[in-house]
């Protein structure tokens, strides 16, 4: 076959042709040298307390430093902007908030424009940052806030010493603690101090200052000068919280920016016919909050992201050991341990029942019926732990009692608490819990075989514990 070739076509065989030519020719010497790479010691985190000095001393190796510059990056997600420092040793007073900061240092060697970035975490802290918050009942009602130190130092009125003397509202009920895990690997919101005070039922407060935010009436879109009866609210992963409020249930606005003003803010509550006894139960994701309906003596449970009720007949499972819809009792406790549930309740004839419920999104399975064999220990300030491996604790006078659902064994305690007891509350360990009585913060161990000892006692402070929320 005969080809033509255009002028174009011939010039570009004759480069291709070329080129391969010089290849042929290349004698290959290729010596690279890499260049110097600055040597740089960084910690992967740093803490330092408002106030004090952050220096951070990268101890730079490298044959000529001069050529070297060094910025160090600190990003501020809560005035969404970066803070630079051009020098070797980062040197500067702490004046961000307490919390976690994304760092960065960059070394940039300027003969060869080469950068090298190491990356790190500052977190910024208080002397409330580690400890335990404590919120006390002392005479009359009077609500106080004190705080115990790692090395169990105590410091006692907070509150009015860090709000220019304002009281908290009287009788006090319950620490809520806003932590959001997903921002900066994990925030706090703050500490709500809620309290049976109807004109004004609780407190927002700085987790690192202990100042006022703003009040539970205030967190109401609409502002009224209507009672608020708080009865239950729990934290949720989103910062905000949700609960019993005025035998309603509400749940804080998640939308939009955790700054922005609203976030956590309570509108209307939960539409539909009910009205809800105090006690509240979470399923093992947070996301079923169970309730019951004293209007019909009924199981009812809320999805709070969706702000969603279902009422018992909306349930679904198999055939009941007893009806949801017809629960028929006057509930004295309403507890839960990941997706178990346990009720005690006084049904018509006076007889304290226990029953028991597996509980998974929509589905319930009812799995026990019967008489609570203790009822004689019950009391009008019994305090009940329902714990994570589905162990009940509650208290009776002084003591307290470990029971066995599955077992049905009961046995008391070795610790004998001094006053009646005025808190139980799981501790941060699986087998310890805190006991409160007036004065006295207890830790108890309740690993199988010790039955219950007293590992530690922290006195020398006013008022009955009522609550304790413990940071690490």
């Amino acid at each position: 076959m005969k080809r033509n070739y255009t002028f174009l076509q011939i010039a570009a065989m004759a480069f291709i042709a070329l080129a391969l030519c010089n290849c042929v020719d290349d004698n290959g010497n290729y010596n690279y040298t890499a260049p110097e790479e600055p040597q740089v010691k960084i910690d992967s985190s740093y803490s330092v307390n408002i106030g004090e000095r952050l220096i951070i001393d990268p101890q730079t190796k490298f044959s000529n430093k001069s050529v070297l510059k060094f910025t160090w990056s600190i990003s501020d997600p809560n005035l969404m902007l970066t803070h630079e420092y051009n020098d070797e040793t980062l040197d500067i007073v702490f004046a961000l908030r307490a919390q976690r900061y994304s760092a960065m240092l960059t070394v940039h060697d300027t003969t060869n424009n080469m950068k090298y970035f190491h990356h790190f975490n500052i977190i910024g802290s208080t002397v409330f940052s580690v400890g335990k918050l404590m919120l006390l009942e002392g005479e009359n009602g009077v609500a106080k806030l004190a705080f115990i130190k790692p090395d169990s130092t105590i410091i006692e009125d907070l509150y009015e010493n860090l709000n220019e003397g304002e009281s908290l509202p009287k009788y006090p009920k319950q620490i809520v603690a806003l932590y959001n895990p997903n921002i900066l690997g994990g925030i706090y919101l703050g500490y709500w101090l809620l309290c049976a005070d109807k004109r004004d039922a609780g407190v927002l407060v700085d987790v690192n200052t202990l100042t006022k935010i703003r009040t539970l009436r205030e967190n109401f879109f609409d502002q009224t000068n209507n009672d608020i009866d708080v009865s239950m609210l729990v934290p949720r992963p989103d910062g905000t919280m949700a609960g019993i409020v005025n035998e309603r249930f509400y749940v804080g606005s998640f939308e939009g920016y955790y700054e922005w003003e609203g976030y956590g803010y309570f509108s209307q509550s939960v539409t539909g016919t009910y009205r809800l006894s105090p006690q509240l139960a979470l399923d093992a994701s947070g996301t079923f909050n169970w309730a019951y309906n004293v209007i019909d003596k009924s199981l009812v449970a809320f999805i709070a992201p969706a702000r969603m009720l279902f009422h018992a007949e909306h349930l679904q499972g198999p055939p009941p050991v007893w009806d949801p819809k017809n629960v028929g009792l006057d509930l004295i406790a309403f507890l839960s341990c990941p997706a178990n549930f346990l009720i005690l309740g006084r049904d018509a004839d006076g007889v304290v029942q226990e029953l028991r419920f597996i509980g998974a999104g929509q589905n319930v399975m009812s799995t026990y019926k019967g008489a609570f064999a203790h009822a004689s220990l019950i009391r009008e300030d019994t305090k009940w732990l329902y714990n994570v491996i589905g162990e009940l604790y509650f208290s009776s006078g002084n003591r307290i009692y470990h029971y066995n659902p599955n077992s049905g064994n009961l046995n008391a305690l070795d610790a004998v608490i001094e006053g009646d007891i005025s808190m139980l509350k799981q501790s941060g360990k699986t087998f310890e819990l805190y006991a409160g009585s007036a004065g006295k913060l207890y830790t108890v161990d309740i690993t199988p075989g010790q039955n219950g000892r007293i590992i530690s006692t922290i006195e020398g402070f006013s008022g009955k514990p009522v609550d304790v929320y413990e940071r690490q």
